[in-house]
């Protein structure tokens, strides 16, 4: 058996650390449940909800792990197996979204209609071959 040694800091804020948390952090209050009513803020202009909008971008890119963001490779998009429906189509779609790694799902568009009209991408994937597995259990 192999042992991974770890660096255990333990810090206590009775201590009188400089920078303890200012009366101001939310994780000092009440602990927040799914039940929890959200209030959201208002902003006046459209500056304002800038800021807002790269700050929540930042926070889901680093939540993620997508920050930095990776390099950007060629999708090779591949669109195939194209079924009508009454006033719809469905179309088989699959995406490289990094070199060996694919994105396949179903692409629902209008059957006629003028631009712009609203298409639907529905990805796949929660088993090992995702949309492209051929097994006993899985057959697409």
């Amino acid at each position: 058996m192999r042992f991974i040694p770890v660096l255990c800091l333990t810090v206590h804020l009775a201590g009188g650390i400089r920078g303890a948390v200012p009366e101001t952090d939310g994780r000092t209050g009440p602990r927040r449940t799914p039940e929890t009513p959200r209030v959201f803020g208002s902003y006046t202009n459209l500056n304002a909800w800038n800021l807002r909008s790269a700050d929540i971008r930042s926070q889901i890119l680093t939540s993620a792990g997508l920050a930095p963001l990776p390099a950007r490779t060629p999708l090779e998009a591949r669109v195939f197996g194209k079924v009508d429906g009454d006033g719809f189509s469905v179309e088989k779609v699959q995406l490289q979204t990094s070199p060996g790694v694919y994105l396949a799902g179903n692409l629902y568009r209008p059957a006629s209609g003028t631009a712009p009209f609203p298409a639907v991408l529905c990805p796949h994937g929660h088993w090992p071959g995702g949309r492209l597995e051929q097994t006993e259990t899985v057959h697409v």
